[in-house]
């Protein structure tokens, strides 16, 4: 916590002194040896080493050599460090210095209350700050992805802002409007909108063309392929069929043919994925229970259907995740 001193201003057209209020910054930059004061916007003065601070960043390191000496402006102590006004808030550096210093990095509420320390610390040019905060952009990017992608393209953190894009992938189109699109170009969200767009086209592609999983050596043992002699004729299931066949791995001599309930389900599935291109669709209960419910009608695939709907779900999630980090989001670089 802050501490409250007082000091005196220098006489004003023959007044009296008059006094202004002052904070000190709480430990460890209240320590009355430190050989330099940095003074926030909101007049709060954190006391500090300069041979830290130029390790850290370039900037501080030739804003010390114009620092300014004390004046009568100032708490009334007996410390004869110059000071440095810096433009940002007693919070935000308190949290940039905290940083600098061998202590517990800041903790952070919100994208908002990060903002302003990710601004200091490109603006004092301190790169391993502004990848620790990029990094702690993205644990807030689970619940707000669009205000964190926003916020690293303002910052030009071009692989966050990609890491952010994908988790929009979750919210339905469109995301919810944050307030930092405000800083955004139109260009840059037409990208991102493309994007989403693309990684729909590829994850309904998943479920809508299954090459891919009749291929797999245990697709023949999948109750929602049906291999039959006669179309009209299907061995162990009295499932409805439709008229789609596969070429199932090792029944290629015969004919197997897609249950009514499976295809119906993958419709299902590609019709959520439109809005929403991401595995959370897959794994949703709501949709493969309900596969499984259509299936137990079955007595020959109620006896296989739960395991194997977890297998084929966690399978397809898998495809639609490498499919999808194949898609590149275009981003126009700020410099």
């Amino acid at each position: 916590m802050a501490h409250n001193t007082q000091s005196a201003l220098p006489p004003t057209n023959g007044d009296a002194k008059q006094p202004q209020n002052f904070t000190v910054g709480p430990p460890p930059f209240n320590n009355p040896s430190a050989d330099l004061i940095l003074r926030s916007h909101n007049q709060t003065d954190f006391h500090v080493w300069r041979d830290i601070l130029r390790e850290a960043s370039p900037i501080f390191s030739d804003m010390f050599t114009v620092a300014q000496p004390r004046s009568d402006q100032r708490p009334t102590t007996d410390i004869d460090a110059p000071v440095v006004h810096v433009t940002e808030s007693a919070r935000t550096l308190e949290s940039l210095l905290r940083y600098c210093y061998p202590t517990p990095d800041p903790d952070f509420s919100s994208i908002d209350d990060l903002k302003p320390v990710l601004e200091a610390a490109q603006k004092y040019q301190i790169a391993y700050i502004v990848r620790a905060l990029a990094q702690q952009l993205l644990v807030f990017a689970d619940g707000a992805p669009l205000q964190a992608f926003s916020v690293a393209l303002q910052f030009d953190l071009v692989d966050t802002a990609r890491a952010a894009a994908k988790l929009t992938l979750r919210y339905e189109d469109p995301c919810p409007f944050t307030k930092e699109l405000e800083f955004v170009s139109a260009a840059a969200y037409h990208h991102l909108l493309s994007y989403r767009r693309e990684c729909a086209r590829v994850a309904c592609g998943v479920v809508g063309n299954l090459g891919w999983v009749t291929s797999l050596p245990d697709a023949k043992d999948c109750v929602w392929f049906v291999r039959v002699s006669t179309i009209d004729r299907p061995q162990n299931c009295s499932c409805k069929l439709s008229n789609h066949e596969y070429s199932v791995s090792s029944y290629t001599q015969y004919r197997s043919y897609a249950t009514s309930w499976f295809l119906l389900h993958l419709e299902r599935v590609a019709k959520k994925l439109s809005i929403m291109p991401c595995r959370g669709v897959v794994v949703d209960p709501s949709l493969s229970d309900q596969m499984v419910l259509d299936a137990v009608a079955c007595s020959h695939c109620r006896q296989h259907i739960l395991a194997q709907s977890r297998l084929l779900h966690t399978r397809i999630a898998a495809e639609i995740d490498k499919r999808i980090s194949c898609v590149k989001l275009q981003i126009v670089r700020k410099y």
